[in-house]
């Protein structure tokens, strides 16, 4: 299920026209989007589920940046001899 999803997300990200995309605050090169869309509608069965969750990790790392990532600290500080 999480699959299709990323591939939905995917492909309306891409086919999204100007105002959409402005509403999204997604800014996308028109060449890029003009080939993946030529690409889309010349291969209709295409999966999507990769591209789509590279940018849905991409958006997550846009988005939060480093807000997720939590600082490993040793329970037990270590103390070296002097």
């Amino acid at each position: 299920m999480k699959k299709e999803m990323s591939a939905k997300v995917f492909r309306y990200i891409v086919e999204a026209d100007e105002e959409e995309l402005k509403v999204m605050k997604i800014l996308i090169d028109c060449c890029v989007m003009s080939c993946w869309c030529e690409w889309l509608n010349a291969y209709t069965k295409v999966k999507l589920e990769d591209v789509g969750d590279a940018l849905l990790h991409a958006l997550d790392e846009v988005l939060c940046g480093s807000t997720n990532v939590k600082q490993l600290v040793p329970a037990v500080p270590s103390h070296t001899p002097v």
